[in-house]
């Protein structure tokens, strides 16, 4: 399973043929991706995003509700997940932030299913967070760079470590790189400073 965030009005109509599952957080966002799967006869499953405090992208907890609801009440679209995005969690060594937006991320899970809303899959992790806080992995976790075998950031593996060594966490993961980058140099070229 693949959640991404898409520029969904221009992209709706392909994530609803990929069967792709589209985080959302705005009325234009349903809209978009409504009218693509009615058009196809298709029903898409989509992951609302909820604003925990990086006010990036995200819908307040209100305005999250009503987006519940109108997900519910349409034909083609299914709530299958709720979610956040983690501030800054690699690179520093308190975590009280993304402590906080899980805990803004279980309200806004509970403040659903007090308006008779499911949301199966409720989901915060990233790579780093996926390594560090198992209390942080909910349903889903969404590892990127680690799936590569690469650590987040130095700080998430001395944390990850630390953690390790005073047994709140097990062992140290041995994260192995899966890929490298090569490449040729094709032309290398003079030019004076300052030219155009």
């Amino acid at each position: 399973m693949a959640v991404a965030t898409l520029p969904v009005v221009s992209a709706a109509a392909a994530a609803v043929r990929a069967d792709a599952r589209v985080m959302v957080c705005t009325a234009a966002d349903l809209e978009a991706l409504g009218a693509a799967a009615a058009a196809q006869g298709r029903r898409l499953r989509v992951h609302l995003k909820l604003e925990t405090g990086t006010h990036r992208q995200g819908a307040d907890l209100d305005e999250a509700v009503a987006l519940g609801r109108r997900i519910r009440q349409h034909p083609h679209l299914e709530l299958e997940g709720l979610t956040t995005h983690l501030a800054d969690i690699e690179d520093t060594d308190d975590h009280g932030f993304a402590h906080q937006q899980c805990a803004r991320l279980r309200e806004g899970a509970a403040a659903l299913a007090r308006a008779g809303i499911a949301a199966p899959l409720v989901h915060a992790a990233s790579s780093a967070a996926a390594l560090l806080w198992p209390e942080m992995h909910f349903q889903l976790v969404r590892v990127g760079i680690a799936a590569y075998g690469l650590w987040p950031s130095a700080r998430t593996r001395v944390a990850a470590g630390t953690r390790a060594r005073k047994a709140v966490a097990g062992p140290l993961p041995e994260l192995v790189p899966a890929l490298s980058w090569r490449t040729r140099v094709s032309l290398v070229r003079q030019v004076a400073a300052g030219a155009d």
